[in-house]
């Protein structure tokens, strides 16, 4: 289970308050760019395609965490 824990802010996963933090506000800001078709919710293939690929891809990478 992914919690709230503390990463580096350069965490590109990291995208919402509170920064330095990878927690559940992440993921919903993230669902809230992939509806709004914001770039940083491109984040799987075919780009420039905004649907279920580039969030599945997110939580992949949000459930591995930050380096």
């Amino acid at each position: 289970t992914v919690s709230a824990f503390q990463i580096a802010s350069t965490c590109p996963l990291d995208i919402a308050a509170p920064l330095g933090t990878l927690d559940s506000a992440d993921v919903f800001r993230f669902i809230e760019a992939l509806e709004g078709e914001e770039p940083i919710a491109d984040v799987a293939t075919p780009f420039s395609t905004f649907d279920f690929f580039d969030l599945l891809e997110y939580l992949t990478l949000f459930a591995a965490g930050c380096p």
